[in-house]
């Protein structure tokens, strides 16, 4: 995965290139922020996003239309239920399956001000990475940080290829 991550480091960089005429600027996060974020969260982290943080914290997205999140800082994640609890009470209102139920647990990692929301989710023991696009309501799940991050590379790649045209 250490590929995937500085390739979107440098696919990012190169965008902000391309649209902005000036080179990005990318912070990591500290061992420290992590492991406080994760105390303050009360939540452990996979080694995925910890690797992730340590290179990238904070990062905007690139998508002209809601396929992609931005990747929020530390400071900014927030649980569902704080951040935008009507998207809870949308889902489960009519949910007697409890398929979403998993959404009272869920922590915004990226988008919490966008349309599209990047969401940790650790639900009966397993941590699950979703996408919500509000303009297509519903969720995309990734089993895995890397998957998603995979997909969002592919993504950026398809992005700087109509830009440069």
């Amino acid at each position: 995965m250490p590929n995937t991550i500085d390739n979107i480091i440098s696919l990012s960089k190169e965008i902000y290139q391309l649209e902005n005429k000036t080179e990005l600027k990318i912070t990591p996060a500290s061992i420290e922020q992590i492991k406080k974020a994760e105390r303050e969260l009360d939540i452990e982290f996979s080694d995925e996003l910890r690797e992730f943080l340590l290179k990238v914290n904070g990062l905007s997205s690139f998508c002209t239309g809601l396929d992609y999140s931005s990747f929020s800082k530390l400071d900014e994640y927030r649980y569902t239920y704080e951040a935008d609890p009507t998207l809870i009470e949308i889902y489960q209102e009519n949910d007697d399956e409890g398929y979403y139920d998993w959404l009272n647990s869920s922590l915004i990692i990226g988008g919490i001000y966008e349309d599209t929301l990047l969401l940790l989710s650790e639900y009966e023991g397993t941590l699950s990475y979703y996408r919500y696009n509000a303009a297509i309501p519903g969720f995309v799940e990734y089993n895995t940080f890397a998957e998603y991050l995979e997909n969002y590379e592919l993504y950026l790649i398809e992005y700087i290829k109509e830009i440069e045209i």
